[in-house]
């Protein structure tokens, strides 16, 4: 949860001047300025814990209050340590300094304790009676030293034995302070804040021991000073931002731990005996009542543990059996109980004579969620996924969490049921995905993919043969418009060929075989801007070059987009450094996909490119489609605005085939609109190719936009697109891709051709300068 900026300097003024008085105290000498600076502190530190804890919104808040209850009565009891000094009336006050004090510190390890519960699942959680047996085995030994000789308590006595209460409780706070940070490291900052804590408040205490006169309970403001000062450090506690994630469930421990823990708290039972012992030592009275009464509370304390750790132990085998078989996130099955499942219902349906279906479930896209809003997004969206799935799901269907983002539903189909029952539960699977998920205030549309295999009664294939068919099928619901796909015997050679292609295709990387070839653009105005489109290809040392429409695809399902995006902009780079030494140096268009746009570093990568290669940033141009900003408009967005800052210009591919939002036009830094070869094919057709092309035009120049028309191959198209206004014509007509060393004669021809047309009447065509489109897309 976030701060506003304003509200975080609040915080920062209010922990800086707590802190100026705390520093005060220190060093203003004893009295009524130094009393009254302690109980602002005091107040302050509360008030901003309290506001830390509203807004960090720990999961478990109980440990807090308790832990600033302590300090409360800490602080109370700190009051009444001062109060004699200043007010020269002691009666009253040592007693109830003393017994706010070691409350204080009874309140304090117990929210340690509640922090440990709280960490842990019920396998290994202490048991609630061991803090009371301790502290009445503390009281009964503590007693015979505050007692007098004859047997009695006073308030000296009391004063007395302050000392030695506060060196317990001393030992206490720092014992179960490492316990937590140390023993049981969360391993977060919040943590290490409440060691700081502890340890600073521990320095006070032994100070205030040094210097406090026996029979007194007041100290040196110094010790005052160091007590405060451990309570602002818990109060800034309360403030981190992982102080939400210190009662995060930890690994469980094993269940024999519990038995050792209540064998060693039965040892209370000695402090009955060493009651005697030090009764005889300092001849003083044995109290037969009160030895009886607190042996039999003992007995009955450690009886009533004897029971709860016994249940204990019992829960703790189940819960780690559960935990076992199940997902920690979703509470899913996990993969080992999936297998026992889907061969329990593999089995049942055989023998019922019926059919079954195994559905294979993925998240699109999920890695975006988590790159973008965090792991703790990602997590929150699955468990919410997970809770859709179960609702959609009968009686006797099984659903688990494979792994990552994939899940798995088994489901048997009745005895006349087949392909058609196992669609159509697809399908209700599919609709859980049609609304929004509200993930931290986020409202997050994620779409998926489900592959799902039919095992009739007489199937031969066992569970793990169900599951990879299943998984075949769900690679290939990727590349479906709904997002469904079942399986069949072709698509296990899709996949072992899209594999092949894969390894192929990253030794081709490796060895520099992903090559660009350039298509001419030429302008159709005097003063216009000529170029290249440049294509990707892939020169196979045995096949020759591979048409991008076999290898991309792969390219994209192997999440190879980075590789193919850092080759491209490489290549584009170091040609047109080539290029600038030509009368007119061109300019150069790279495609980028989606995926392209999101790779981490791709604008260092093009700012790196253009300062070695001393290239001008408007020689570069991204070309984008409409489907990739529509997709992912944010991330997309954010990285075209990053290269648009350093100088690089914006292309628009396709325009007209995708959705055409005006919005990006006017949001984003478009300069080029290129116009889809579908509306130029149909030129001359009676189609609606010359309205939409118009309409292109028209709208490129309300934005002051250039035009470029693709797929011109004949002279009638050229004429054509010249007259409804286009700045910039390629295709066959003027040229073929080709290889950087045969660019300059398709440039040439392409010249010869805009020389031809202007002197057969048509207006000036320019002669064809290179301007460079790498099209990582084909």
């Amino acid at each position: 949860m976030s701060i506003r900026p304003r509200a975080r300097q609040c915080v920062f003024a209010a922990f800086g001047f707590t802190a100026c008085a705390v520093v005060a105290v220190a060093v203003v000498p004893r009295g009524w300025t130094s009393f009254c600076l302690a109980i602002m502190v005091r107040v302050s530190v509360l008030l901003l814990a309290a506001a830390g804890l509203t807004h960090t919104r720990p999961a478990h808040l109980r440990p807090w209050w308790v832990l600033f209850a302590g300090v409360g009565v800490g602080a109370l009891g700190d009051t009444f340590t001062e109060l004699p000094v200043l007010t020269r009336v002691p009666q009253f006050v040592p007693a109830a300094a003393l017994v706010a004090q070691l409350a204080a510190f009874v309140l304090v390890i117990a929210s340690a304790v509640l922090f440990s519960r709280a960490r842990r699942g019920p396998s290994d959680r202490p048991l609630p009676l061991d803090v009371p047996i301790v502290a009445t085995a503390l009281v009964v030994v503590l007693l015979q030293f505050v007692e007098t000789p004859d047997g009695q308590l006073t308030v000296s006595s009391l004063a007395r034995a302050w000392p030695l209460s506060l060196l317990v409780g001393m030992i206490g706070t720092v014992i179960v302070a490492v316990r937590l940070a140390v023993v049981e490291p969360v391993r977060k900052q919040v943590s290490l804040l409440l060691l700081l804590a502890g340890a600073i408040t521990a320095f006070a205490s032994t100070l205030h021991l040094a210097v406090t006169r026996p029979g007194e309970l007041a100290g040196a403001p110094i010790d005052v000073a160091g007590w405060l000062a451990g309570a602002l450090l818990g109060a800034a506690a309360a403030w981190h931002p992982s102080a939400s994630l210190l009662t995060e469930r930890g690994r469980p421990r094993a269940v024999g731990l519990l038995t050792a823990r209540h064998a060693a708290t039965s040892l209370t039972l000695l402090a009955i005996p060493a009651t005697l012992v030090i009764s005889a030592v300092r001849h003083q009275p044995v109290h037969p009542w009160r030895t009886a009464a607190t042996s039999l509370i003992l007995l009955a304390l450690i009886a009533g543990q004897t029971a709860l750790a016994s249940r204990a132990e019992h829960a703790a085998r189940g819960d780690l059996a559960h935990r076992a078989v199940h997902d920690s996130l979703t509470g899913l099955g996990n993969r080992a109980l999936l297998d026992d499942a889907l061969s329990a219902l593999h089995d049942d349906s055989r023998h019922a004579g019926q059919s079954m279906a195994v559905f294979f479930l993925d998240l699109v896209n999920f890695k975006r969620i988590n790159d973008s809003l965090g792991h703790t997004a990602g997590d929150h969206l699955l468990m919410s996924v997970a809770d859709r799935l179960r609702s959609q799901l009968r009686d006797g269907d099984v659903l688990a969490r494979f792994g990552g983002d994939e899940f798995v539903v088994a489901a048997p189909l009745g005895l006349d049921a087949g392909p058609d029952a196992a669609t159509a539960l697809a399908k209700r699977i599919l609709t859980t995905f049609a609304s929004p998920f509200d993930v931290q205030g986020h409202a997050l549309t994620i779409r998926a993919a489900v592959g799902a295999t039919v095992s009739p009664p007489d199937d031969s294939r066992d569970v793990a043969g169900l599951l990879r068919d299943a998984d075949t099928a769900m690679y290939s619901a990727k590349r479906q418009a709904d997002g469904y796909a079942l399986f069949n015997p072709a698509q296990h050679r899709q996949v072992a060929r899209a594999l092949a292609v894969e390894v192929e295709l990253r030794r081709a990387f490796a060895n520099g075989e992903i090559v660009l070839h350039y298509q001419p653009v030429v302008p159709l105005t005097a003063n216009g801007r000529p170029g290249y489109e440049a294509l990707v290809r892939w020169n196979h040392p045995q096949r020759g070059l591979v048409s991008p429409g076999e290898f991309l695809p792969v390219v994209a399902a192997a999440g190879l987009d980075d590789l193919l995006a850092h080759r491209t902009l490489t290549l584009a780079a170091a040609q047109l450094a080539a290029w600038s030494a030509l009368p007119d140096p061109p300019y150069v268009t790279v495609n980028l996909s989606g995926a392209q746009l999101r790779t981490p570093g791709i604008v260092d990568l093009v700012t790196s490119l253009l300062t070695t290669h001393h290239l001008e940033p408007d020689r570069l141009v991204i070309e984008v489609t409409e489907d990739s900003l529509i997709d992912d408009e944010g991330a997309s967005a954010q990285t075209l605005r990053a290269l648009a800052t350093a100088g690089v210009r914006l292309a628009i591919d396709d325009f007209g085939t995708g959705y055409s939002c005006l919005a990006y036009l006017s949001k984003l830094p478009v300069h080029l609109l290129k116009v889809d070869r579908a509306f130029v094919a149909e030129l001359g057709t009676g189609g609606s190719g010359e309205a939409v092309i118009a309409a292109i035009v028209d709208i490129a120049r309300a934005f002051q936009l250039s035009t470029v028309a693709e797929g011109v191959e004949t002279a009638e198209q050229l004429h054509a697109v010249r007259a409804l206004g286009c700045d910039s014509v390629q295709g066959y007509l003027l040229g073929r891709p080709a290889a950087p060393t045969e660019t300059i004669t398709s440039h040439t021809a392409s010249a010869a051709l805009a020389s031809h047309l202007s002197r057969a009447g048509q207006d000036d065509t320019a002669t064809t300068r290179g301007a460079a489109t790498v099209n990582t897309h084909g």
